[in-house]
């Protein structure tokens, strides 16, 4: 994963721990700073060879080509060693 990614989701912990430190879980589903965060990280995680990968993998599985798959499995194991 690439360090921007890492550090949003650290982002997202700590402004989900300072919620619930103050008592506020319910603020945690509507957070806009969460939800950003949020789609920013899987933007990103879309944007890499190894994100685009695994998008495609998830496809292939929706569409049962259970073959496409695990080519794209393999390729993604090779990408993230």
């Amino acid at each position: 994963m690439s360090a921007l990614w890492e550090h949003i989701e650290k982002g997202i912990a700590r402004i989900e721990e300072f919620l619930r430190g103050i008592g506020r879980e319910e603020m945690l589903e509507d957070c806009r700073e969460i939800a950003f965060l949020r789609d920013w990280s899987e933007r990103i995680l879309n944007s890499s060879p190894l994100g685009r990968l695994r998008d495609k993998l998830r496809m292939a599985v929706e569409a049962e080509d259970y073959e496409r798959a695990a080519q794209l499995r393999d390729e993604i194991k090779e990408m993230a060693a």
